[in-house]
C-alpha cells in the first residue's frame, strides 16, 4: 500500500512549533514596536521644537511677528506658537495621531536661543522640556506627564 499525504501526528507536531515560534516573535516583536513609538514621538518633538525656532529666525528676519498666540513673558523675544496652526499646519506621523501642543522659543541674552516644548499625541506626552533635553526623554516620563489644555499654550493657563 502506498502511503500518500502525512498522519495526523506529523501535522499536529507541525502545527505546535509553528504556535511556539510565533509566540516568541510575538513577545520579542511587541516591545521593540512601542520603543519605536515613543521615540518617534520624541523624534516629533525634536522637530516640532526646531520649527518654532525656525519661525521665530524667519519672522525676526523678515521684521515679521505670525503665528505667535502671545508673549508668554512680558520679554518681546518670547514667542508662543501652535504646533497646529502655526508651525507645521494639522500633523500625524507613521504611529503619532492627534498631535497637539505648543513651543515656546526664548532669544534673549538671558534664555541664549532656546525652546521649550509642550506636546501630546493622546498616549504620550511632553511638558515644557527644553530642546536641549528632548533626546535623553525615555518611555516613562512620556506615559508619566498628564495632559493639561495649557499644553496648547505653552503652559500658560489662560482661562
Amino acid at each position: 500500500m502506498k502511503k500518500n499525504g502525512f498522519t495526523l501526528i506529523e501535522l499536529l507536531g507541525v502545527i505546535v512549533i509553528l504556535g511556539i515560534i510565533i509566540t516568541i516573535t510575538i513577545t520579542k516583536v511587541v516591545p521593540i514596536m512601542n520603543r519605536s513609538k515613543s521615540k518617534a514621538f520624541i523624534n516629533d518633538a525634536i522637530i516640532f521644537s526646531e520649527a518654532g525656532r525656525n519661525k521665530y529666525s524667519d519672522n525676526k528676519m523678515n521684521q515679521v511677528d505670525t503665528g505667535n498666540l502671545f508673549s508668554g513673558t512680558s520679554n518681546v523675544n518670547t514667542k508662543c506658537y501652535s504646533i497646529e496652526s502655526s508651525l507645521i499646519g494639522p500633523y500625524a506621523s507613521t504611529g503619532n495621531d492627534n498631535i497637539v501642543g505648543s513651543v515656546e522659543v526664548c532669544a534673549t541674552s538671558a534664555c541664549n536661543f532656546t525652546s521649550k516644548i509642550w506636546v501630546s499625541n493622546g498616549k504620550y506626552n511632553i511638558a515644557a522640556v527644553e530642546y536641549e533635553n528632548l533626546k535623553s526623554l525615555n518611555k516613562s516620563v512620556l506615559e508619566s506627564t498628564t495632559y493639561s489644555e495649557n499644553f496648547l499654550t505653552c503652559g500658560v493657563d489662560v482661562s
